[in-house]
């Protein structure tokens, strides 16, 4: 929204990293979701966020194998993912829940297929972090220190989010 937005814009302590859930790539899906959202929406707002927030990140969900999701469907779900440069994504593959309206659509995706398409959707999103991190090694980054690490040294996070392993030799 555009108040979120002034807010990145204004708020300094506001983290430059932002986790907007997709959920799909796909029209028809987000349809069958009944989500208030359009992909056109979705990345009309996007845009104008990173737009106006330089060094923002995006992290998303995203769900696979919903009822009726087509593999055209879900090749719109991986460019969309390739597009915005997500550099976190938790996915997950479609699971009836009780007392949800998509109980009357049926789980018509194979286990297999939904096992193939979130391996799939992670190996682009973990390609996209990989570059996304291998851009900041020799970058200086302010870190809100956590605690101590599990193999020694220290872990924090930037403020896009980022994990930070480093060593230290006192507290």
């Amino acid at each position: 929204t555009a108040s979120l937005i002034r807010a990145h814009q204004e708020l300094s302590v506001l983290a430059a990293h932002v986790h907007l859930p997709v959920q799909s790539g796909s029209d028809v899906v987000l349809k069958r979701m009944v989500r208030r959202h359009t992909v056109a929406e979705y990345r009309e707002r996007t845009a104008a966020l990173v737009d106006a927030v330089p060094g923002l990140v995006l992290t998303t969900d995203v769900i696979v194998g919903f009822p009726g999701e087509s593999s055209e469907d879900f090749e719109q779900t991986l460019d969309l993912v390739r597009e915005m440069g997500f550099v976190g994504l938790f996915g997950f593959k479609y699971s009836p829940r009780p007392e949800t309206p998509a109980l009357r659509l049926g789980d018509d995706v194979s286990e297999r297929e939904k096992s193939r398409r979130l391996s799939a959707v992670f190996e682009v999103s973990n390609a996209i972090r990989q570059a996304h991190l291998r851009g900041l090694v020799g970058t200086i980054q302010p870190v809100l220190v956590e605690g101590a690490g599990e193999q020694g040294g220290y872990t924090g996070r930037t403020g896009r989010n980022e994990i930070v392993h480093f060593p230290c030799a006192d507290d």
